[in-house]
């Protein structure tokens, strides 16, 4: 993408480069935004480094697929890249991220169908109280049951379940992110659970 110096690469090692993030005292994250604010590129590959692999990740659950997620962190990214003056530190900057990641995968989905979501074993693992047993959605032989399951929820309340149970957010940065109360996103949590649970058995039993 013409006037970003960065390019997406999943599957690298997960090492820093860059000599921002080889200094013998490590800048703090703060202290590297500015100078990402103030047009220092250096400072923008130490962000780009440290957060590539959490999106890139995200991006694989969103589009189920490696080519669409490579372009859409990409797109995540230059939005980063180009926005990051406005960020004025009033959030934490990983909530501000997660934010543009939202907003730009929901624009993303407007022009592409989506696909399935991948899912492992670790992908789903809310407690007995909250959704099915755990055990019923390690078997592998249903995990396509869940991926259908999935792909039947309202985009809102797949993004809930994606960024609590794959992400770990707690309700207080998804509401951050969302722009809505701690109480909306319980709400829509448990109805995505809900409706998820319900879909899920429909899945099965067709099955």
């Amino acid at each position: 993408m013409e006037g970003f110096p960065l390019q997406v690469h999943p599957i690298d090692n997960g090492q820093q480069s860059g000599s921002l993030t080889q200094e013998s005292k490590p800048l703090l994250e703060k202290e590297i935004i500015e100078r990402c604010q103030s047009g220092d590129e250096e400072a923008f590959r130490a962000i780009f480094d440290r957060y590539q692999r959490k999106i890139f990740r995200l991006c694989y659950h969103f589009t189920g697929n490696g080519s669409d997620a490579e372009e859409l962190t990409q797109e995540i990214f230059l939005k980063t890249y180009l926005s990051i003056g406005q960020f004025d530190f009033r959030s934490s900057f990983y909530t501000w991220l997660f934010r543009i990641a939202v907003n730009e995968y929901l624009q993303h989905r407007r022009k592409k169908r989506p696909r399935r979501v991948p899912l492992d074993e670790r992908t789903f693992s809310l407690s007995p109280s909250e959704s099915l047993p755990l055990d019923s959605l390690l078997i592998h032989e249903k995990q396509e049951q869940v991926r259908q399951a999935l792909k039947k929820l309202p985009g809102r309340y797949r993004l809930v379940l994606l960024f609590k149970e794959i992400e770990g957010l707690s309700y207080g940065e998804m509401a951050r992110i969302f722009g809505v109360s701690e109480g909306t996103i319980a709400s829509r949590l448990n109805r995505a659970r809900e409706r998820f649970r319900k879909a899920y058995e429909k899945e099965v039993s067709e099955s």
